[in-house]
């Protein structure tokens, strides 16, 4: 068995998997059934609030879907998208977020494309793109922090 470490650079910036290929060969001393692994660098970083929710919520949700202006559905306005806003929910639809647990969080499963007894939203589409449900994913199970 071979251990190799890779060293990897510390920051804040949310950002997708990412993988490598790494390619052994002019082994001395040894025999090498197969001289090629694929390697996986998963990010650990917590998506921001300000720089990753917000944005997405704000087109997605207020200007492109039903919870934005004076007429939001259900009392839940996302116009502004505050944290707040986003933490507890609004009107009829009560906390939106379960810090820790995005499976509980009606803002993350109602994105997905099989949300429980849900309408997916936005009704009708376009759609949360993946990319942006996994965002609000980890940011939910990262503790949904104000950053």
């Amino acid at each position: 068995k071979l251990i190799i470490k890779v060293p990897t650079v510390e920051d804040n910036l949310f950002e997708p998997e990412e993988t490598f290929t790494l390619t052994i060969s002019n082994v001395v001393n040894g025999a090498l059934f197969d001289g090629n692994a694929l390697g996986t660098i998963e990010d650990d970083d917590v998506p921001s609030f300000a720089g990753d929710i917000q944005p997405v919520l704000v087109l997605r949700c207020a200007i492109a879907g039903c919870h934005g202006g004076t007429s939001a559905e259900g009392g839940l306005n996302l116009g502004s998208a505050t944290y707040h806003a986003v933490l507890h929910g609004s009107g009829s639809h009560g906390p939106i977020v379960v810090p820790g647990d995005a499976a509980a969080s009606s803002l993350y499963f109602k994105t997905t494309s099989s949300p429980q007894f849900e309408l997916r939203m936005p009704p009708g589409g376009p759609y949360v793109p993946t990319s942006d449900q996994e965002k609000i994913r980890d940011w939910i199970n990262g503790g949904a922090p104000d950053n």
